[in-house]
């Protein structure tokens, strides 16, 4: 009976550092994708849409 315990414990220590692992890579990913949605050159366009300025000339 305790060989059984011990295997289930090591199942179960195996999936639950797979399942740290896999949330810490999603919200790493989140925070990424975040970012980069709300950047300075995003949040000024998305200002300009809600608030009706004119668009301001490109200096590319």
């Amino acid at each position: 009976m305790a060989d059984l315990e011990k295997l289930a414990l090591k199942r179960d220590r195996g999936y639950l550092v797979r399942l740290v692992l896999l949330l810490l890579l999603g919200m790493g990913i989140g925070l990424f994708i975040a970012s980069y949605i709300t950047g300075s050159n995003i949040g000024g366009c998305m200002a300009d849409v809600f608030l009706g300025s004119e668009a301001k000339p490109s200096s590319r």
